[in-house]
């Protein structure tokens, strides 16, 4: 090492194999900001479960304090939710570059937000002052690594608690079971200048094509909800009536891959426009933003509305509607079917859950958040 030579390796700045931002070398540089406490969250659930724990951010930051470091892990497809958030300070991919990067790493804090072996596996890799949410026994059985993180845990092991008895959001459970002071915070998206002019065209170019009205109310219809859990989507030919009761209206098909073929057929109505399977996620969310309202199963695009500040008529089936917090105004329209909430993967009751929630109750509920204001511009 050259004499008189050193680095402040403690300074949020400092990345270790090339200069920092600033292009400064270390003694004297006026920006030096040490970190405080290093602070470790693993967060590998579905998009929608990982975005809404953002709302936990604003407690992490009050226990560490505002100069802790936050490095947040999560799967490759997740890290654009993490993008712009100015609560993390470091976001990594669930990869094997990212584990061999974290081995003998200290943290003061580390907290695991999954039940899954992977999330608790990586977990126990580094070393931690405290442990926070779940962890693994010797026989890879998950468990609690913290006293207050039972109960949520048993929500997972006991259908009665889960279903019928708790009254609790999941980010109030989740707060809970980390020992938080958590204060209702929402959580955000935070889409850059350029995403949100790349859904703006995207909506634009089909509004134009057909000839509909930019000013007009536009109703976001978020088709999908995955396929993990029996039923949980509405009925395409739901959607199709709904388009159809309301010429007045513009409505704008929102959806993934799997909805592909969907979106092309309801896009067929003269008052309905395809924005397009395959956007960006923070694409898809500033073209959420410019609906006035968005109808959505519980799945992403009910979480990607919540986040932007859209408001919501939310359709439950065979989730449970008390663990989602309407932060915008909205409704939620829930089944009439009394075995939902069941979370089965398969199911043969007809009419299903979700076909039980009929196009007039949706139509209404639609004009009821209209009427109150929808979207402000």
């Amino acid at each position: 090492m050259t004499e008189g030579w050193f680095a402040k390796t403690d300074c949020r700045h400092y990345s270790g194999d090339t200069p920092c931002r600033f292009k400064r070398l270390c003694p004297d540089c006026p920006h030096y900001a040490p970190r405080g406490e290093e602070v470790l969250v693993i967060k590998l659930g579905a998009l929608g479960d990982v975005l809404r724990t953002f709302a936990l951010l604003p407690a992490l930051r009050r226990r560490h304090g505002e100069n802790a470091f936050i490095t947040w892990v999560t799967r490759p497809n997740a890290l654009s939710l993490a993008a712009n958030q100015p609560a993390i300070d470091l976001t990594l991919p669930l990869t094997l570059e990212t584990v061999l990067g974290l081995k003998g790493r200290v943290f003061d804090a580390v907290y695991v937000l999954d039940k899954d072996r992977e999330a608790t596996g990586l977990g126990l890799t580094v070393e931690a002052g405290k442990r926070w949410g779940f962890t693994h026994d010797k026989l890879g059985a998950t468990i609690p690594a913290n006293p207050e993180a039972e109960y949520y845990w048993r929500l997972g092991l006991d259908d009665e608690e889960k279903f019928h008895r708790n009254t609790k959001s999941h980010q109030q459970l989740l707060a809970e079971a980390l020992a938080l002071d958590y204060r209702g915070e929402r959580y955000r998206l935070q889409p850059s200048e350029e995403d949100r002019k790349s859904g703006e065209e995207v909506l634009w170019k089909e509004l134009e094509e057909k000839g509909l009205d930019w000013n007009l109310p536009t109703i976001g219809l978020n088709i999908g909800a995955g396929g993990v859990f029996a039923h949980k989507n509405w009925p395409p030919e739901r959607y199709a009536e709904l388009i159809a009761a309301r010429p007045d209206l513009t409505f704008v098909l929102l959806g993934g891959p799997a909805e592909s073929q969907a979106m092309e057929e309801l896009a067929r109505a003269p008052n309905a426009v395809n924005t397009g399977a395959d956007n960006p996620l923070l694409t898809f969310a500033a073209i959420v933003h410019r609906c006035w309202v968005v109808l959505t199963g519980d799945t992403l695009g009910l979480h990607v509305a919540q986040a932007i500040g859209t408001p919501v008529v939310a359709l439950f089936g065979p989730t449970c509607p008390q663990e989602i917090d309407l932060y915008s105004p909205g409704e939620k329209l829930v089944t009439s079917l009394e075995c939902a909430p069941c979370y089965r993967r398969s199911c043969d009751v007809s009419p299903s859950c979700m076909e039980m929630i009929g196009t007039d109750r949706a139509l209404a509920a639609l004009e009821r958040v209209l009427d109150a204001g929808g979207w402000e511009w």
